[in-house]
């Protein structure tokens, strides 16, 4: 059905009855419009409908059933009108937006910064939703050419083409996704198919992609200048620094040359003196005197030599000085180059060939500039993209049939079908692109499948504008509208047809044609735009939106003009520049390998450190001295050989198979775990196998059976001992059972020892603690403080020279039967305790666990002041009177009873706790378990499931649930300084709990007592919408009073009846002499006020209080420009 619709959209309109020829035109982000006719008779529905009007039309395939067109062309006929509407988001269609980017978002997120770019907010308010959240979006809609605003339209259409998303338009509801689903229906001409159409369109085909991308090194400029001057700097350090080693050698060597002369004049003047001694008689030396002129040369001579020698040390000092300032100059110069290769472009590029582009006559290129793209790799996937999921190399194809739809066959736009159409040889699976459907009968009437050719485009190019401005000169009045509307029709047909003539020649030809229109539509415009006046502007707008649909055939010839000049250009730069490009592109990836392969290394590192885990606790029970012979022949007749080892099938007698029967494993998943046993062959060798079972999630055998089989669970061994490891990861399973057998039919192999335990690493054996529980003896012998008997090895006594200062460390003291009275010890590190009864005031445990050992004697390594550490103390039976430690770590701690004034643990687990008091450390909380209190102090926060909490504070209190990004509270508050609470309950937009943050709706609730001067009691409702009822809304009884009491004597009400209820009321607004502000009213262009004025004067007047009526007791006022107007004089006179 089709309405006329008044603002209210939630009600239907007047029905159009007499409406016929109704279609909606919806194509798959195009356009979306609603065409009908209604006859001209005496009935004058025709008169009804006028531009601007909404339309309610059925949709009966949407979740509402309809949607709203608004009315944009009327067009009156001899016996009848046909009215034009598009949907109601069209209203955007002239409204511009500002530059905008979307940056690799959802398409949610795409939408939301569309929205908030428009460049005026627009009087529709748009909502918008996707359901695509795994793909995201890209898109810019300027370039450096060309920045100019768009209209919105245009760029939300643009932005579904290139991201490959569809666009619904529903109401005020934009859809931004993917629209349809794959019916699986097949249409054929016996079947639902009454007409059929092909069409198949080239002019958009691309069979070679050229993609560019220009962008700056992604570098840190002030980092790179950082870093030079740091090597700068090291550089001149390290020159200092030989500097400073060579002077030092030069003072080393004169001092060896000095010391070496001395010792050499010292030895000389001994010998000579060994020589005079022993001579009877001194003999005279005889001294040969130099003349004044030999002294004088071997002076000379003298300082000749030291000036020859300080020139040499100068030139070698200048020569090493020069060398260490090549090497600075060097060094910058480097510096220099680095910076200068920073500030330079990198140019990439890189074209890609369609594989069928030899079956076209002409290569058909095109140039794409994507900056986003930095390497080869990128820019080759990217322009092969257009081929393999845009397939721009394939003809557009739209097939257009006529449907008899059959029941549970419904098609929608977007829905995939098979079209079967054996005339033509047509069997494809092809996709919805466009409908027409009535909403009268409310079935589609055609639906067009395939490609898409063209989009819609909401906007006048340059070129319709202009031809549209330069007939316009020609026409003086509104009376010629009529002829140059027939005018521009027969215009625009012919031009139409010319252009598509063009197309079918040559590319230059028609290249040429089209620059030639070009020229020819720029001279009439520079021609007679001067003349043009502003009485046209209006003649001109309305004339341009009837003439927008003719002018897309034109917009596309000047789209696939420019692209061609674009192509010719890009292709000769990005020639220039090949070469250079290729080397930069090589570096840059050869950079970012040497990167990702240090990551790599440092990624093992850190693998290697986290695989590193080290178990502590044997999860298997019946360990304890266990040694057991396994033979191959004993289950072979209940196993099965798979690729010629046995899995083991049955487990229910076979002793020596199991080391417990029937023994299930509990593990957590994907952990890792390692098993650990003594092994030894009874032969000279053989092999031992361990099949790990995996059970099902209740503990039973799976059918078939399933084994973590690996090569690590056959462990060859020897007549030798020998311990044998295997780690293993449990992956998504949970429950286990192990055993052991042996791989040979001859061979049997003995097991023992044997361990399981979380972690990559294994330790020692140790027996499980349930072992240990079942096997303690009570058996109570006596030891004091002041005698202690232990054995180690073959010691009998525990020397007393060793226990000295009250000190006990030892890795294991092992007693037979203890009754300990007192035991004081600083630091006490146990690994394993069990007793009957501990009572102690603190226990800090690291690992505290009672191991049984059939062994009697104490072994103590190493006793020391004031502490006992032990890898374990293994106790048969132990009574512990008191154990006194200031320090225990205690890792399982089992006890039928325990005094303990403070235990600090990591994790506790307890089958049941009775009684007593649980408190915080920082004494916050107290849990008393006899007396059912749960006290909470300051500052304490319980959180529950999810987002869930309770707040406790001095101040504030409260009970919180966040979900979705948004929360619900209830809030009991306390200002600082004031002695009254009040209550705050409502929602926030965001996960703050507050009523102060614009996003609060709810109740604040304040007692009366807060109120120091009317001591009145206030509710406060906060909310964008309050809906006010009572009594279920009940006819009789229904109605609501809302009281302003400003103070005791002056109050006024509103109140609110329905329905039945005789009780009288009364609607007020505002307050006696107080202007009421604003009253807005939808649909009317101006705000309209109303006023109450001093002197018993009420009207409705405009916002600027400068046009409408006035009412007073005994007269009516019109108010024209400020001008006052006695209605009640004119109608005396």
């Amino acid at each position: 059905m089709i309405y006329l619709q008044s603002n209210d959209l939630n009600w239907n309109g007047l029905p159009l009855s007499q409406s016929y020829d109704d279609v909606i035109e919806h194509e798959l982000n195009g356009i979306y419009k609603l065409t009908f006719k209604i006859p001209i008779n005496e009935s004058g529905q025709h008169k009804l409908i006028e531009k601007n009007n909404l339309i309610k039309a059925s949709e009966h395939f949407r979740e509402n059933g309809f949607n709203i067109f608004r009315v944009k062309y009327i067009d009156k006929e001899e016996d009848y009108v046909q009215y034009t509407a598009y949907q109601l988001l069209f209203d955007l269609s002239k409204k511009y937006i500002n530059p905008l980017v979307v940056e690799n978002t959802l398409p949610l997120d795409a939408l939301r910064l569309w929205v908030q770019s428009f460049k005026t907010p627009p009087n529709l308010s748009v909502k918008y939703w996707s359901n695509v959240t795994n793909k995201q979006v890209r898109y810019q809609s300027f370039t450096k050419e060309n920045d100019k605003d768009r209209y919105a339209l245009n760029v939300l259409f643009e932005m579904a083409k290139q991201s490959n998303l569809d666009l619904d338009f529903n109401v005020d509801r934009i859809s931004f996704g993917r629209l349809g689903t794959d019916t699986q229906f097949i249409y054929t001409t016996n079947k639902n198919i009454t007409s059929f159409s092909q069409e198949e369109n080239y002019d958009d085909i691309i069979t070679r992609v050229t993609v560019t991308s220009k962008f700056k090194p992604d570098v840190d400029k002030e980092k790179i200048k950082q870093q030079q001057t740091n090597e700068l700097n090291a550089l001149k350090e390290q020159q200092q620094a030989y500097n400073k080693q060579i002077a030092s050698e030069k003072r080393r060597q004169r001092m060896e040359r000095e010391i070496e002369s001395k010792i050499r004049k010292q030895e000389l003047k001994k010998m000579n003196f060994e020589a005079q001694k022993h001579k009877k008689y001194k003999s005279m030396v005889r001294e040969e005197f130099k003349s004044a002129e030999q002294i004088r040369q071997e002076i000379q001579a003298k300082y000749d030599n030291q000036q020859a020698k300080i020139e040499h040390e100068k030139l070698i000092a200048k020569q090493h000085a020069d060398m260490q300032k090549a090497e600075i100059q060097k060094l910058k110069a480097k510096h220099k180059d680095d910076l200068s290769a920073i500030n330079e472009d990198i140019i990439l590029s890189v074209t890609v060939d369609s594989p069928f582009i030899n079956d076209y006559p002409e290569i058909y290129e095109e140039i794409i500039e994507n900056n986003e793209l930095k390497t080869i790799e990128e820019l080759t996937n990217y322009a092969e993209g257009y081929f393999s999921k845009q397939h721009v190399d394939f003809p557009k194809i739209s097939i257009k049939v006529g449907l008899d739809v059959l029941q549970n066959e419904q098609v929608q736009l977007g829905d995939t079908v098979i079209v079967r159409y054996l005339t033509h040889d047509v069997d494809q699976r092809q996709r919805v692109i466009a409908t027409k459907y009535s909403p009268l009968k409310k079935e589609f009437i055609e639906v067009t499948f395939g490609d898409k050719t063209e989009s819609y485009v909401y906007q006048s190019n340059t070129v319709s504008s202009n031809t549209t401005q330069s007939i316009l000169q020609n026409y003086k009045t509104s009376d010629d509208i009529e002829d140059v509307k027939n005018e521009m029709n027969y215009y625009y047909v012919e031009l139409i047809n010319k252009e598509k003539e063009n197309f079918n020649n040559h590319l230059e030809y028609q290249t040429g044609l089209i620059r030639d229109d070009i020229n020819t539509y720029k001279q009439t415009i520079d021609g007679r735009v001067n003349v043009m006046s502003a009485n046209f502007d209006d003649q001109f707008n309305s004339l341009n939106s009837t003439l927008e649909t003719n002018s897309n055939n034109t917009t596309l010839a000047l789209n696939q003009l420019q692209q061609n000049v674009s192509t010719q250009f890009s292709q000769m730069q990005s020639t220039n520049n090949a070469k250079l490009l290729e080397v930069k592109s090589e570096l840059l990836q050869y950079t970012n390998s040497n990167y990702n392969q240090a990551n790599d290394r440092i990624n093992q590192i850190n693998q290697k450190v986290d695989d590193f885990k080290v178990g502590a606790v044997n999860l298997l029970k019946g360990t304890a001295n266990y040694t057991t012979p396994f033979n191959h022949s004993i289950i072979e007749n209940s196993g099965r050989i798979v690729d010629g080892y046995l899995y083991s099938s049955d487990f229910s007698s076979s002793a020596g198979r199991l080391w417990q029967t029937n023994q299930v494993v509990k593990l957590l998943p994907n952990t890792d775990y390692v098993l650990s046993y003594d092994a030894f062959s009874k032969s000279n060798i053989g092999t031992a196998y361990t099949p790990i079972e995996i059970l099902s999630e209740d503990g039973r055998d799976l059918v078939p059976k399933q084994y973590l089989h690996t090569i690590d669970t056959y462990k060859h061994v020897t007549n030798t001992k020998q311990r044998m490891t295997f780690k293993f990861n449990t992956g998504n399973n949970i429950y286990f059972r192990f055993h052991f057998t042996s791989e040979s039919i001859n061979s049997v192999v003995y097991i023992g020892k044997i361990q399981l335990e979380k972690g990559t690493i294994a330790t020692d054996w140790s027996p499980n603690i349930k072992d240990v529980e079942a096997e303690i003896k009570v058996v109570a012998d006596s030891i004091t403080t002041k005698a202690l008997e232990a054995v180690r090895g073959d010691i009998q006594y525990l020397r007393t020279n060793i226990l000295d200062t009250n000190t006990i460390e030892a890795n294991m003291l092992k007693v037979d039967n203890a009754f300990v009275n007192k035991l004081l010890s600083n630091n006490i590190l146990v690994n394993r305790l069990t007793a009957n009864s501990i009572l102690s005031n603190v226990i800090k445990t690291k690992s505290l666990e009672s191991v049984y050992q059939n062994v009697g004697e104490l072994r103590s390594r190493l006793i020391t002041t004031n502490s006992i550490s032990a890898n374990a103390i293994n106790v048969d039976s132990a009574l512990i009177h008191k154990l006194v430690s200031d320090d225990q770590f205690v890792n399982i701690l089992t006890a039928r009873s325990a005094f303990v004034d403070w235990i600090k643990a990591i994790d506790i687990d307890a089958g049941r706790i009775r009684g007593g008091l649980i408190r915080s450390r920082n004494e916050r909380m107290f849990w008393d378990l006899e007396h059912n209190n749960f006290d909470f102090y300051d500052g304490s926060v319980t959180n529950y499931y999810g987002s869930s909490r309770i707040v406790f504070h001095t101040t504030d209190n409260s009970i919180y649930q966040g979900y979705n990004g948004t929360c619900a509270f209830l809030n009991f508050t306390k200002s600082a300084g004031d002695n009254y609470p009040s209550v705050v309950m409502g929602t926030s937009g965001d996960l703050i709990a507050s009523s102060t943050t614009g996003h609060f709706s709810g109740i604040k609730c304040h007692t009366a007592k807060a109120d120091k001067v009317y001591n009145l009691s206030k509710v406060d409702v906060i909310a964008d919408q309050v809906l006010f009822d009572s009594h279920g809304g009940s006819a009789d009884t229904g109605g609501w009073t809302l009281e302003n009491f400003r103070v005791p004597s002056v109050h006024s009400n509103v109140r609110a009846f329905y329905g039945n209820n005789p009780a009288n009321y009364k609607y007020e607004l505002g307050q006696r002499e107080y202007k009421f502000r604003t009253l807005w009213t939808e649909g009317i262009n101006d705000t309209l006020r109303v006023v109450t004025y001093p002197g018993t004067i009420t009207g409705i007047m405009s916002d600027n209080e400068r046009y409408g009526i006035q009412i007073a007791n005994y007269d009516v006022y019109v108010l024209i420009n400020g001008r006052r107007v006695s209605l009640k004089q004119l109608v005396d006179r």
